[in-house]
């Protein structure tokens, strides 16, 4: 997260344009991961921003892996969307603002046993489609209902 943090030297809490990304991960129950975030205390999945020189992919195997301590199999990963705009605008509680462009992807795992947290999470939970909780972050709760929804068509938006 070096390079977020290089442009907040710079810029302070004005609005930065990000690129990131995003993992609907689904379990063997067909079940969501989920995440408590720590700094916004809101559920999402996975994800993050984007570092210089990686690519979008590296950077979603990355974030994964550091989020959750779960390796992901590239060639088992595929895009569920592209999303942008206002819709994607985080306001974050020390007021740093982020207008993302977030490439969500969609991934299944078996074998969950290496699960565990990282300091950007209070908690991971395995989610049953009908039982999700009320406080999703609201860019994020974009793609959880198209899963939830069991829409797994691909969206640009």
């Amino acid at each position: 997260m070096t390079y977020i943090k290089d442009i907040r030297k710079l810029v302070g809490h004005q609005k930065i344009l990000s690129v990131a990304c995003a993992a609907i991960i689904e379990n063997d129950q067909q079940q969501i991961l989920l995440q408590l975030r720590s700094d916004t205390k809101d559920w999402g999945v996975p994800g993050g921003n984007m570092e210089l020189s990686e690519t979008i992919l590296q950077a979603l195997i990355r974030e994964v892996k550091e989020e959750t301590n779960l390796q992901l199999d590239s060639k088992n990963t595929k895009l569920f969307g592209i999303y942008s705009g206002d819709k994607c605008l985080t306001i974050y509680p020390n007021l740093d603002e982020v207008q993302y462009v977030i490439f969500v992807f969609y991934t299944k795992v078996t074998d969950t046993t290496k699960l565990s947290i990282c300091p950007e999470s209070e908690k991971l939970v395995f989610f049953e489609r009908n039982n999700l909780p009320t406080n999703l972050k609201d860019s994020d709760s974009i793609w959880i209902n198209k899963w939830q929804k069991q829409d797994f068509s691909f969206e640009l938006d």
